[in-house]
Formats: structure tokens, C-alpha cells, sequence
């Protein structure tokens, strides 16, 4: 009853045209990556044990599981052949070593130790979210073990309207956080009117501060003496992450104020010296009488 299942299953995969690839290493016990090298897969599993949730990282490995069990093997005692197939468009990927996609990014692994079918998905993208099944053939029919991946891209957000308006002279500070990252960011990436600003070639006054914290990830840029030339457009983001962006606009400050302080100065001199000189000729006619 195992080659039935199976052979339906390839023809299956077959019929797009897609080529097929082989893919096998060397060794006897472990064939691939360990369970948790590279990975940035976060598990767990659903209350009837046969759905797994999977979530992965906007271009990083997403690692699927399927453990064998023991009493699935041939007559003559050997362990079957797993598949695994995406059911968004029942498209069969791989069975045993054999791959059957185009697709380079997809690999199957046996980790011989755990009887562990991985199937890795390199550089996972938002396509690839949906229901995967690894079927696994029996003397008493066919296993399905499902796992249900997700794949998540970290956001980047700029404190505040995104509006900022700054004098000359005076300073601001930028404040951008990456959340949703399964895995901390090494670095945030700056740019001011779409030039890189490159934390190792910033002038003077201008830094350049990162914080990992509970969660999320916080980069601070400072500039402690404005110039006209850092008005535009800032942008902040990290790797594969969606980015964010605030208009800053450098003015010369309020210079209606200061004429009218210098004009207001000179009006309560000129004030002030015509009612003196009044006074004065006022007594001194008071005196010729």
C-alpha cells in the first residue's frame, strides 16, 4: 500500500515541469544542519499534536520537521521515504533526498540521529507562508505530520510626527526602534537624503548610538550643532526590515522676534528723548515769565 501513495504524490509534482534535484551529503549519522544552527524558526505545537507553528524571519532559514517514527518502515525493515508538500498549491517539494522544485532555495536534510526530515527554506519570504505536510508512508497507510509556517518582517518607526523643525545652531535627536525582530539586528542603517551615513565617518557632532533592548531595538542619531545643510529627508532601517523615514527642516529661528526687539529698542529711545525734551522747554518758558 506504501507505492501507491507515493507514486501519486510524484506525479503530482511532476506534472508543472519543474526539475528535479538531488541533494545528499556524506556521513552516516547526520546529513545537514542541527536543529537549532542558523536557525531563527521558533516552534510549538498545537493541542492535537499533529499541527506544528512555525515562525521565521524575513530572510533568514526557515527549518521544517518531520520525526520519523520507528514503525514506519519498509517490509524489509528499513526506514520509508518522507515528503513534504506545500498545500497552498499541493506542489510536492521533495521525497527522500529527491527535490522537486526549481526553487534552490528549498533543501532536505536527515538528521539519522533523530530520523529528523528537515526541510530548509533558505531566505524565507512572505510567498512562502501556508500549510506545508510531510507525508510519511507505512505497511498501514500514510502519516501526516503538518506545520504551519509564518514568516515575519521586522518594522522600523521614528519617534515622534515625523515632522521636525529645528534652528540653527540647536540640536536634535532622532530616535528610531526596530521591533518584531526574532533576532536582535547587528546593525541599524541611517541615511540623510538617500547617502549612507556611515557611523565611522560622521562629523564631529554627529552620533551614532544602538541599544538592544527587551524586544526591540533602539537607534539613536544626535546632532548637537545643526547646519542648514542637514535639513531633508532621514531614513532608518536594518536588514530586511521595513523601513522608516522623518523631514527635518533647519531654519534660522525667529527673526520677526528680533526685529521686533531691535525695533522696539529703538522706538523707546526716540520715545523717551522727546518727552524729555518737552519737559525742558516747558520749564523754560516758565521761567522767561
Amino acid at each position: 500500500m506504501m507505492f501507491p501513495v507515493v507514486f501519486f504524490t510524484l506525479m503530482i509534482g511532476c506534472s508543472d515541469g519543474n526539475r528535479l534535484r538531488h541533494w545528499a551529503h556524506s556521513g552516516s549519522l547526520f546529513d545537514g544542519p542541527s536543529e537549532h544552527a542558523h536557525s531563527h524558526t521558533q516552534r510549538s505545537t498545537s493541542a492535537n499534536g499533529t499541527e506544528t507553528n512555525t515562525t521565521a524571519q524575513l530572510g533568514t532559514p526557515a527549518f521544517l520537521h518531520c520525526r520519523q517514527p520507528a514503525s514506519a518502515q519498509t517490509a524489509d525493515g528499513r526506514p520509508t521515504e518522507v515528503s513534504w508538500l506545500r498545500r497552498r498549491d499541493w506542489h510536492l517539494l521533495t521525497t527522500g533526498k529527491t527535490v522537486f522544485t526549481s526553487d534552490e532555495r528549498f533543501q532536505i536534510y536527515h538528521v539519522k540521529a533523530d530520523n529528523d526530515w528537515v526541510l530548509k527554506i533558505s531566505f524565507a519570504q512572505l510567498r512562502d507562508e501556508g500549510l506545508y505536510e510531510c507525508q510519511i508512508p507505512t505497511d498501514k497507510g500514510k502519516l501526516s505530520y503538518f506545520t504551519r509556517l509564518r514568516v515575519v518582517q521586522p518594522v522600523a518607526t521614528i519617534e515622534g510626527t515625523g515632522l521636525y523643525h529645528v534652528e540653527r545652531g540647536t540640536s536634535i535627536s532622532l530616535s528610531c526602534v526596530i521591533r518584531e525582530a526574532l533576532t536582535p539586528p547587528t546593525f541599524v542603517h541611517w541615511h540623510h537624503n538617500d547617502k549612507v551615513l556611515n557611523p565611522y565617518n560622521l562629523r564631529s557632532d554627529i552620533q551614532v548610538s544602538v541599544e538592544h533592548e527587551p524586544r526591540q531595538t533602539r537607534s539613536t542619531l544626535n546632532i548637537t550643532d545643526v547646519r542648514d545643510t542637514d535639513s531633508g529627508n532621514y531614513n532608518c532601517s536594518a536588514d530586511n526590515t521595513r523601513p522608516a523615514s522623518v523631514r527635518v527642516y533647519v531654519s534660522e529661528g525667529d527673526k520677526m522676534a528680533a526685529i521686533q526687539r531691535r525695533n522696539g529698542g529703538s522706538a523707546a529711545s526716540w520715545l523717551g528723548g522727546t518727552v524729555t525734551l518737552a519737559v525742558m522747554l516747558a520749564l523754560l518758558v516758565q521761567t522767561v515769565r
